[in-house]
């Protein structure tokens, strides 16, 4: 199950419920918002969706319990809620749907960020997915190899999505994550554009 907000990351969470279906992976997708409150790129990877006739579920304030309920039976949730943009407190509907999640006892897999974490400090920022795995988009964020982001992000696996070395020079990040015999890699932070 994808369980997609209605911003970026949301659109990130149906860029991969849609390469599931196209392999013929079950899936479905439960977006935490009503379809008309999508970000153009949500609602834009939403519709990619549902040309493979996937099935989605809104989710909104009153239907929490229908959420609860659709991740009986699921063997692996996607988080796709909220992502690097993130800099306030987690609060209300979307902070009790991440606590279903994280007490649902099924395996969790973060899309760039855990939905909570903040991207530069590692901080839950109120309350935070805990995720078995976090497939990072294009380099690994600050907050997530670092305490206590490390506690939340589970196995860290970073995604090439095509981003030309040139621009990240252009960049210039200014932080290197060091790693036992793989050398240095670049991680985004304060100033460094976040994917």
């Amino acid at each position: 199950m994808v369980v997609a907000g209605k911003g970026n990351n949301g659109g990130d969470g149906l860029v991969v419920a849609r390469l599931l279906k196209k392999k013929r992976i079950p899936c479905e997708v439960v977006i935490l918002a009503r379809k008309n409150e999508l970000s153009p790129d949500a609602a834009h990877n939403l519709g990619a969706y549902l040309k493979l006739r996937g099935k989605v579920t809104e989710i909104t304030e009153g239907s929490l319990g229908l959420f609860g309920e659709r991740m009986r039976g699921t063997g692996l949730l996607v988080d796709g809620i909220l992502g690097t943009g993130i800099k306030n407190a987690v609060r209300d509907f979307y902070a009790e749907a991440i606590t279903l999640m994280n007490a649902s006892g099924v395996p969790m897999v973060a899309v760039d960020i855990p939905s909570g974490l903040d991207t530069d400090n590692g901080t839950p920022l109120g309350i935070a997915v805990q995720a078995e795995m976090t497939v990072a988009l294009a380099y690994p964020k600050l907050g997530e190899v670092i305490y206590p982001g490390l506690n939340y992000v589970g196995e860290l696996a970073v995604a090439d999505i095509g981003i030309d070395p040139r621009a990240v020079k252009e960049v210039s990040p200014y932080i290197d994550l060091l790693e036992r015999g793989r050398g240095s890699l670049a991680c985004s932070g304060s100033g460094v554009g976040h994917s």
